[in-house]
């Protein structure tokens, strides 16, 4: 029988054939071995990523950091998580056109969407939905799928998660992400901490959900789908949905550094992002 750590071994050893082929054959060792276990079924995907962190380790700590180590947990994480795995971030130039021609729409979008607010007196629980996560992007810096997918997991919790502290609020949001170091720890399992400080526009459009009480639990999809939602209906002749949601993260990222009201350097706009792991400067988002 081929164990976990006999897999690993052996891909170690081998030579002759080529490396992704090798690879290959100990990824589909390997994940026979992970899935087959009691919890993965119906693990959650971020029980899933964490399995792999630890499977990850066990590969770096047997075989050192190699061209052989990097090809392998590609090969496993684009299998386990659907998308290839990165050692090192994007280069990210200081110009991105798709960005930028999404910021031209997002401008639009947003003061459409402030007059629906001002002349809204009874909004559906559907609507104050799309206003929160979208506001939450462009006043309250949460532009990256990761965050915003964490706030809509607060909305489910039972338990009280708006805190008060030193006349700031806040709430406390917990994810996975690869591009940040985990800080966080649940029952062994590792996370990423962050606290939120919405500001005031957030805030109102948070507490407008929150009165809505259940009646808009279970989420029926994730966060941004609530955004692509909202930029479909005010911006109908975008062809949004033939644009990467990433390109309207990015571009929304640039409405909340180029308003008027904030003042946002260039660090913050990264740390919004998602592409520097944390910013201890709240004065935008406050």
């Amino acid at each position: 029988m081929i164990t976990q750590y006999s897999a690993i071994e052996e891909y170690k050893l081998t030579t002759g054939t080529p490396i992704k082929r090798q690879a290959e054959y100990c990824a589909d060792h390997l994940i026979a071995d992970l899935t087959k276990r009691d919890y993965w079924k119906d693990a959650t995907h971020e029980n899933k990523t964490e399995e792999l962190r630890k499977l990850f380790d066990e590969i770096d700590c047997r075989m050192g950091k190699s061209k052989r180590t990097t090809i392998l947990k590609s090969v496993l994480h684009e299998r386990l998580i659907g998308r290839p795995f990165r050692t090192k971030p994007q280069r990210q130039t200081t110009f991105d056109s798709s960005a930028e021609a999404c910021f031209k729409l997002l401008i639009k979008a947003y003061h459409l969407v402030l007059h629906e607010i001002e002349t809204t007196y009874v909004p559906a629980s559907e609507l104050r939905l799309q206003w929160l996560f979208f506001l939450s992007t462009v006043h309250g810096g949460l532009c990256n799928h990761e965050m915003l997918d964490a706030l809509a997991a607060k909305l489910e919790d039972k338990n009280k998660f708006i805190t008060y502290h030193h006349g700031y609020l806040s709430v406390h949001l917990i994810f996975n992400s690869e591009a940040h170091p985990t800080n966080y720890v649940i029952d062994e399992n590792r996370f990423t901490s962050r606290s939120w400080y919405p500001d005031p526009i957030s805030f109102a459009a948070l507490v407008g959900v929150l009165k809505c009480g259940k009646s808009i639990l279970p989420l029926q999809k994730n966060a941004f789908c609530y955004i692509e939602d909202l930029l479909n209906r005010t911006l109908p002749d975008a062809s949004v949905n033939v644009v990467k949601s990433d390109s309207w993260l990015h571009g929304l990222s640039l409405v909340f550094e180029r308003l008027h009201t904030h003042s946002c350097p260039a660090f913050l706009g990264a740390t919004i992002r998602g592409k520097i792991t944390s910013c201890s400067d709240h004065s935008a988002m406050s």
